[in-house]
């Protein structure tokens, strides 16, 4: 399914990343950079994981921090933006910066904003610390002694249209705590032992659209490569989905050309938009063209590196 070796990079990475979230708590810190331990996971994870960056101080403007790019043997590859959060306590509270501001607006809204901008799905890195650090914060599938989610848990990743859901419905506090149980460990992306597994769809028999027979397959079927990553960072968002209880629209919206489904259902639920749309705009028959130029030294559009932090591509 994946490269044999990717999962020990990962673990490697998120070992020395957490490494230093504790160095920085002992020595009396009250967190660490987002930026200081996103280069951590990419230096750790390398050669399977390459970032190209461009200028890291655009977050606060645009609210993203780097393009992150899963690219698999056959070329597919699967795209999404991802800005870093830190899980800190305050007092008796857990917080991750979900309700910032800046000049420009809520950065929650920025990084939507700027997804649609790219046609990718939003998610956020939640870089969380060890499990020392979050005791009586336990993860949604808690098992004892000894959780291996809880212990991987501290590189994270979630969607930002769940938690743009949420936050309609939370409290700063408990948004944090929700979203960070809501979380998938950043190395069970890539655990061959944790597949997506077969995704129910409620009335999606009704969906007419040209890739209708291919949305099917993909919910229901094993997956491999770019799109195994796409159904893994979907999976929770249609399981939110699905508890919904509405009726799902299956009219068909078109999408674009290079994408792997040219049209998906306009089903929004209680999303702020359409989520097939939304999360799965990132699955590409390859990488886009200004991509490629980052990855080969040459010059990239200026929208594009006035926009982030970087670019990562993941080889799988």
């Amino acid at each position: 399914m994946f490269d044999p070796g990717l999962l020990s990079a990962f673990t490697n990475g998120r070992l020395h990343a957490v490494e230093h979230m504790a160095d920085r708590l002992a020595r009396g810190y009250d967190g660490w950079r987002e930026d200081t331990v996103t280069d951590i996971l990419c230096q750790r994870t390398a050669p399977y994981v390459k970032s190209i960056q461009f200028n890291i101080f655009q977050e606060g403007r645009n609210g993203l921090d780097w393009l992150c790019w899963w690219r698999d043997r056959t070329g597919r590859c699967f795209g999404s933006l991802v800005q870093a959060k830190s899980l800190k306590r305050e007092k008796n509270r857990w917080t991750a910066g979900f309700d910032q501001h800046n000049k420009q607006g809520l950065q929650l809204d920025l990084l939507l904003a700027s997804a649609s901008r790219f046609r990718l799905p939003a998610l956020y890195m939640l870089y969380t610390g060890t499990p020392e650090y979050r005791t009586g914060l336990e993860c949604k599938k808690h098992t004892e002694p000894a959780c291996q989610r809880c212990e991987r848990a501290g590189v994270s990743v979630v969607s930002a249209l769940a938690v743009e859901y949420l936050a309609a419905r939370l409290p700063a506090h408990e948004l944090a705590v929700d979203s960070f149980r809501r979380a998938t460990p950043w190395e069970d992306l890539v655990d061959p032992t944790l597949p997506a597994g077969r995704l129910s769809a409620p009335s999606l028999h009704d969906y007419i659209g040209a890739c209708s027979d291919r949305l099917r397959g993909f919910l229901t079927d094993t997956q491999v490569g770019a799109s195994e990553i796409a159904k893994r960072i979907f999976s929770p968002v249609h399981g939110m989905r699905v508890a919904q209880f509405s009726a799902l629209i299956a009219e068909p919206v078109d999408t674009e050309d290079n994408m792997v489904f040219t049209d998906l259902p306009n089903d929004r639920g209680h999303f702020k938009e359409p989520y097939f749309v939304h999360m799965l705009q990132g699955l590409r028959t390859g990488l886009p063209q200004y991509v490629r130029h980052a990855e080969q030294g040459r010059a990239v559009p200026a929208w594009v590196s006035e926009s982030l932090a970087g670019i990562v591509i993941i080889d799988i």
